[in-house]
């Protein structure tokens, strides 16, 4: 369980923190730098969104 406004922070930073395995995935793509073909990012957005839907969100103060 979590409060509403913590439910809201955590899909805020979740989001923004995908973002850097995504662009690093790109990049290894685009640069041939990575060992795996395609290069996959550790986490992304799909992943965020399914994290998201097992969080309970209560009042605050409840």
């Amino acid at each position: 369980m979590t409060t509403e406004f913590s439910a809201r922070l955590m899909e805020i930073v979740l989001l923004d923190s995908a973002k850097l395995p995504m662009e690093a995935a790109q990049h290894a793509n685009e640069h041939g730098w990575s060992r795996h073909r395609p290069a996959q990012p550790l986490y992304d957005d799909s992943h965020v969104d399914r994290t998201l839907r097992l969080l309970d969100p209560v009042p605050t103060g409840r």
